[in-house]
């Protein structure tokens, strides 16, 4: 858990931080099976273990006491998912209902609000606008991530602890399993950054890349179907599939990074772009909604759901920058000028 730190902004990361919000957009809208989709199986296997490897880059240890960071995290995590998941339900469900005639605003948004409390309550499931999971997961992960640097030995008994509740409430508060899963990424990601001049510094990058992400593909072939949320590690005899699980991932955010890289574009766009993240994870279902449910955007050709994706990654970020001009509290932010 080195200290070493790295630039506030680095164009390539930027740049691949925008390549994964795309994937995660377009993974979401390519196909509702997993199984029988290889290209969203492919996707699947880094796409959110590449956010928790990205954040670890950037965690400052040692930085703020406990309780500093957690109202850092509470406001910077927490109040923008709740912000993300609340809106969600006030509008999409009540206002679909409607259209489809299924009632009035008000029943179905005590409805909706009854449904999500139900959820929470008996298995912390977000029933609605599930995407901010990563959200309340990388609050605990970077939660965890301090105690444990603050003192392993009781980050050690708190993860433990953590691991007996889920067992014994069959359930996970804040998608704790999810981030005990996540946390050798994100220490991962801090050992990297110490490591990304002499990433830099390889010559055949665009090859690389291609091998890296060739390897992550046949790994995944090998291995299945893999899910972080679902904390399902593939389909090798145990340990196997959990070092490859792990192993995959790696390889694949590697693959990312050495691709942007390639390209290092550096621009206020593509920069902008990687500022939107949590708005992009946030918003997101808000425009997958009636594509999904009013167009059967599934059945779309994969040019068209690309197009369509990156049309919603565009949408997001201009949603972000209303939010950053207007309410930039809900995001635990400042104004746009002063967003790092």
């Amino acid at each position: 858990m080195s200290q070493n730190t790295v630039p506030e902004r680095i164009g390539y990361l930027d740049v691949a931080k925008v390549i994964v919000a795309f994937l995660v957009v377009f993974g979401h809208f390519y196909s509702p099976d997993s199984d029988a989709s290889i290209l969203r199986r492919f996707i699947y296997t880094f796409h959110m273990p590449f956010f928790f490897f990205i954040s670890g880059m950037f965690h400052h240890y040692g930085w703020y006491s406990l309780q500093k960071s957690l109202v850092k995290y509470a406001k910077t995590l927490l109040f923008p998912a709740c912000f993300f998941i609340i809106l969600y339900i006030v509008i999409v469900p009540p206002v679909v209902g409607i259209i489809d005639g299924e009632g009035g605003y008000f029943p179905l948004l005590l409805k909706a609000i009854k449904l999500q409390l139900n959820e929470l309550v008996t298995t912390t499931h977000l029933y609605y606008n599930s995407v901010c999971w990563f959200l309340l997961s990388l609050f605990t992960c970077k939660l965890l991530a301090d105690i444990l640097y603050l003192n392993k030995y009781i980050g050690a008994l708190f993860i433990l602890g953590i691991l007996f509740i889920c067992w014994k409430i069959h359930s996970g508060f804040f998608y704790s399993l999810q981030a005990i899963i996540a946390l050798p990424f994100y220490f991962m990601g801090g050992v990297i950054k110490s490591k990304l001049r002499l990433l830099q510094s390889l010559k055949y990058k665009p090859i690389i890349a291609v091998l890296l992400g060739l390897l992550c593909f046949a790994l995944m072939c090998l291995n299945g179907r893999v899910s972080l949320l679902a904390h399902m590690f593939g389909n090798l005899p145990i340990p196997l599939n959990v070092c490859c699980f792990y192993l995959n991932a790696i390889i694949g955010s590697l693959a990312v990074i050495m691709l942007a890289m390639t390209a290092n574009l550096k621009s206020p766009f593509i920069t902008g772009l990687a500022q939107s993240l949590i708005t992009i994870l946030g918003f997101q279902a808000f425009l997958l909604k009636p594509f999904l449910q009013w167009f059967d955007g599934y059945t779309f050709g994969v040019l068209l759901k690309i197009v369509v994706s990156i049309a919603i990654v565009v949408i997001c970020y201009g949603v972000h920058q209303g939010i950053m001009r207007y309410i930039p509290i809900v995001l635990g932010k400042g104004r746009v000028a002063d967003e790092k």
